[in-house]
């Protein structure tokens, strides 16, 4: 394995979370390409491989097996290095039912954006445009003071993730503000695939046609 003390840095970053490109120094984006053979091989040997997509320019780590499970060729495993072995160091997030809904409501929107606009052009939407597409699927539309507290609350924790970007200080307070922006961060395509996107916003819409004709 190479000298580790070149990209050393940029292990650790990935250690701490996703790397963007557009919030990182550009040494440390090209450090991360330049020796990306040798970060993975390093990584490999705790059953890691870090994600890259030059595309829409972010990198994070992943368990390998989880990375199988997207199709992605496995080259990192040997007799001799076998992941299946060790624990699990990347814990799968338990995200909750609005959570969920909103991530695939957001692929969704980022998918349409991406059509429609000029490439690395970040997709942004106000909190009130993300409440109406929120309010269509959520299970709290009886209440609606719960059904924006439940939204806000949802809001930081995608935000804590990464999936989406807005400025701390936007996030304080007991009700997020109407005219907030939040950029929609395209780590949300390697982690809701197409497929799984449609497939479960029909079942979404299934589910709000069956409790409306239930009404």
């Amino acid at each position: 394995m190479q000298n580790n003390t070149s990209w050393a840095p940029v292990a650790i970053k990935l250690l701490k979370g996703p790397i963007y490109k557009t919030q990182e120094k550009n040494e440390i984006w090209n450090t991360l390409l330049s020796y990306r053979n040798a970060i993975n091989e390093y990584f490999s040997t705790i059953g890691l491989v870090v994600f890259i997509d030059t595309i829409d320019n972010y990198a994070f780590l992943e368990q390998i097996d989880d990375n199988l499970e997207r199709g992605m060729e496995d080259e990192y495993t040997t007799e001799e290095n076998s992941y299946q072995s060790l624990p699990r160091l990347i814990k799968k997030t338990q995200l909750s039912y609005s959570a969920s809904m909103l991530l695939v409501l957001l692929r969704n929107e980022l998918d349409k954006a991406e059509n429609n606009q000029s490439e690395n052009e970040a997709i942004i939407l106000r909190k009130s445009e993300i409440y109406g597409l929120y309010k269509s699927f959520s299970k709290d539309k009886a209440d609606e003071t719960k059904m924006i507290k439940n939204l806000d609350s949802t809001l930081r924790s995608l935000c804590k993730l990464t999936y989406l970007f807005c400025p701390s200080e936007k996030l304080n307070g007991t009700f997020i503000d109407d005219d907030t922006e939040f950029e929609i961060s395209p780590i949300i395509k390697a982690k809701i695939d197409a497929n799984f996107m449609k497939e479960l916003l029909e079942k979404m819409k299934a589910t709000i046609n069956k409790n409306e004709e239930k009404q």
